[in-house]
């Protein structure tokens, strides 16, 4: 069982690229093959920081051929929508049956979904949800919020958090860079995305020690989600677990 996961909400700001960055990372370091993917539309608005394997033009492209080009070679894919794109990912989907289409290929879907304590943020959540219902998983990264504007509606009375839970959503609490980790990175002269797309051993000194007790407990909390990130081999005695 193979699996491709969905980062996005069309809310700016939320962290969307660098927890993709961060994930996909993750899941190389859990022996998995992953390629990192940026989903575009002709302005093509990716990342320039982070390590892509590959582009999507999805409003070129509005089609799952080339999703399907990456699983063959890969266990998961993790696509980094870029802002505005998640509704072409909505229509893509309700189009042409996206989840029966990838299931009948042993490809399970989950939409990772970051969030931070906005209105705007969390409508977003919630529009992917009503879309979506339960043809996917879910899972929703609460990011920290330093460096975002001042929550407007908070999660826990939300209509987006009653949706995810009512869909068994995982929800996971990203840890905070704090100001000491801003300091490192900005004296290294590296962004946070381009730290993230590496192995944590590779990175030096005090910002090295730095990232691999933040991905210490990153990677503490992507456990709890493992089902829906990380994919299924068949064992030789017939049961599904993580590879």
């Amino acid at each position: 069982m193979k699996r491709i996961l969905f980062v996005m909400n069309d809310h700016e700001e939320v962290g969307k690229s660098s927890f993709a960055t961060a994930l996909a990372t993750h899941l190389r370091r859990q022996g998995h093959r992953t390629s990192l993917v940026a989903v575009v539309g002709d302005d093509d608005e990716r990342d320039r920081d982070a390590k892509y394997n590959g582009t999507w033009n999805i409003l070129n492209e509005n089609n799952i051929k080339r999703l399907l080009g990456w699983t063959r070679k890969n266990d998961v894919i993790v696509c980094d929508v870029q802002t505005g794109y998640a509704e072409a990912v909505l229509e893509l989907h309700e189009s042409i049956d996206m989840d029966l289409e990838l299931g009948e290929l042993d490809i399970e879907v989950t939409i990772v979904a970051p969030q931070v304590d906005e209105a705007d943020c969390n409508d977003s959540i919630l529009e992917i949800c009503r879309t979506l219902g339960d043809k996917v998983y879910y899972v929703i990264p609460r990011i920290p919020k330093d460096e975002f504007a001042s929550s407007l509606e908070s999660w826990e009375d939300s209509r987006a958090c009653r949706a995810v839970d009512s869909l068994g959503a995982v929800i996971l609490e990203v840890p905070r860079i704090t100001d000491a980790g801003r300091l490192l990175l900005e004296q290294a002269g590296l962004s946070l995305i381009s730290a993230l797309g590496v192995e944590p051993e590779e990175v030096p000194g005090d910002l090295g020690r730095y990232l691999r007790r933040w991905w210490r407990e990153f990677d503490r909390q992507m456990e709890e989600a493992i089902d829906y990130i990380e994919p299924e081999v068949l064992t030789k005695h017939g049961f599904r677990r993580s590879a």
